[in-house]
């Protein structure tokens, strides 16, 4: 490049000189090409050239290439589709959004010369490939995660994974694909974009909405029997799959855990790509078994991007269920970052539609949501009657899990109005049910909060054995958050019996997974420590 453009214009831009060489695969042929066009436009800033070599960035709301007009609110639900929308009603398997439909970053390499053409010298590889090698590369176009499993690509291809392990050896061997880890394979973005083109030219509509399909099948079936397994003891009604799709066994605990962990990028992408292509019952769906999992690692940022995805997808699709989990995983993220007048916006929206369903577990569950956000306010006589209302609710569909929850929120609130002894016999009924059900979360929940009532209470001993018990039992199930929070209470206790060194270790173990959060309660925290240290 330096020979070709000039070292000075390199330095002056070393961003995109970098951007460059990386969108081009390193290639000398694609570099060549696109050195020719900056020299021969010396005005031409390398950072334009960059963004003409870049791939497309779906938004997460509406899964095409452009930016929003406008960030989802509580009331996108009642928003009408734009003239000319061509995204509302789409189609199941529709090419809404296709990336050669909006973007093709080959384009920046065409020279008019078949012999230096990109795409020509790209095909000396392809087509050294037997037939189903190519099918595969191809359909691997149709992927939308940044890279894919032997099960993915079995599922877009549609064969066992024992006869797509040999074809993905034979693309790693063509260089088309790299395996970053085991079985874990990523095409640079340049070849990426070759197999999407060639997809498009060479597969019928009909092969490639079969695909699609396929590939979100296989994650929504593989996520929705992960959900479960994170978290059987729920509050909230388990959305079943389509009819037809049968669910994954063979799935423990921690390989559910691990499996969303490992595949959350993907997982992530698959639903804004389900949206965009008209697979809206897989898009709200798929987001809604991922709720759990992103609120108890602290992925709030991605658990709004794919409810704003599956609140439009639901409304789209006309589905109230969809619609009603995609506000409460609004309505959560809302709480969570501090904005409790956007949380009850949504609770409020998702009381009236699991109201008009005539559905106590989910109006129950949502009563439990509004008390969270008014305790959140320092509002806890309202957000006691909203619990005890919630409690009426469980009571009455007989949902010992959510008995539970509610007299373990119905103690810590009366620990709050001062009602100490109150506090501790709810808390202790609240334990009791969740040793009946096995509900390791909600277990969890109650130890901090009789740590916080023997706290009150000054019995700094207990209380410091309570938020240990919880500590523990956060640490074994991954929840992020809890554990900081736990911590930060522990940290509290131990201040109070005068052990400060213990009280700045526990504090300071919980701001690094609140600061990791990117979390608010992270500055509260971060002054009390300073002030120890004082």
């Amino acid at each position: 490049l330096a020979a070709r453009v000039g070292a000075a214009r390199l330095r002056a831009e070393p961003a995109a000189t970098e951007a460059i060489i990386t969108r081009c695969a390193r290639l000398p042929l694609a570099l060549a090409i696109v050195a020719a066009r900056a020299a021969g436009n010396a005005n031409l800033p390398l950072a334009a050239l960059a963004a003409e070599l870049a791939p497309p960035q779906p938004d997460p709301v509406h899964g095409n290439a452009f930016p929003p007009d406008h960030q989802a609110t509580a009331d996108d639900h009642e928003r009408p589709a734009a003239e000319g929308d061509h995204t509302a009603g789409a189609a199941e398997g529709d090419d809404v959004h296709d990336v050669h439909d909006v973007h093709d970053p080959l384009a920046a390499f065409e020279t008019g010369d078949p012999g230096t053409d990109v795409r020509a010298v790209l095909s000396w590889s392809y087509r050294a490939l037997d037939a189903e090698a190519a099918r595969l590369f191809r359909l691997l176009g149709l992927h939308p995660g940044p890279d894919v499993t032997v099960p993915a690509a079995a599922a877009l291809a549609g064969a066992p994974p024992s006869r797509v392990r040999p074809l993905l050896a034979t693309l790693t061997r063509a260089h088309l694909l790299a395996e970053r880890e085991p079985g874990r394979f990523v095409p640079h973005d340049l070849l990426r974009a070759y197999a999407a083109w060639l997809c498009a030219h060479t597969e019928d509509a009909a092969a490639r909405t079969a695909a699609r399909r396929r590939l979100f099948d296989h994650h929504l079936r593989t996520a929705h029997a992960a959900d479960l397994l994170i978290e059987p003891y729920r509050l909230a009604a388990v959305v079943p799959l389509p009819p037809g799709l049968s669910p994954v066994t063979g799935l423990d605990r921690a390989a559910a855990g691990e499996w969303l962990a490992g595949e959350r990028a993907v997982l992530l992408a698959v639903v804004a790509a389900a949206h965009a292509t008209g697979f809206d019952d897989h898009a709200w769906r798929l987001a809604a078994a991922l709720t759990t999992f992103l609120d108890r690692r602290g992925h709030w940022a991605d658990l709004a991007d794919v409810q704003r995805v599956a609140l439009a997808a639901a409304v789209r699709r006309g589905d109230v269920l969809g619609e009603a989990h995609a506000h409460r995983g609004l309505a959560i993220v809302s709480t969570w970052l501090g904005r409790p007048a956007e949380a009850h916006a949504h609770y409020r929206r998702d009381l009236e539609l699991y109201r008009a369903m005539g559905d106590p577990l989910g109006e129950a569950n949502t009563c439990i949501g509004i008390s969270w956000v008014l305790a959140r306010e320092e509002r806890h006589a309202e957000a006691l009657a909203t619990t005890r209302d919630a409690l009426a609710l469980f009571r009455r569909i007989g949902s010992t899990a959510g008995q539970a929850k509610a007299l373990n929120n119905i103690g810590w609130l009366h620990g709050r109005l001062g009602d100490h002894a109150a506090a501790l016999a709810s808390c202790r009924q609240a334990l009791a049910l969740h040793s009946r059900t096995g509900d390791r979360h909600g277990a969890a929940l109650t130890w901090d909060s009789l740590g916080y009532a023997h706290h009150t209470l000054g019995h700094h001993d207990e209380a410091a054995a309570c938020y240990r018990r919880a500590l523990a039992l956060h640490r074994a199930l991954g929840d992020r958050y809890d554990e900081a929070d736990v911590l930060a209470n522990l940290g509290d206790t131990l201040h109070a019996a005068g052990d400060l060194t213990a009280a700045h270790d526990a504090w300071h173990a919980a701001l690094t997974i609140y600061d990791s959060l990117r979390h608010p309660d992270a500055t509260t925290l971060r002054a009390r420590i300073a002030a120890l240290g004082r």
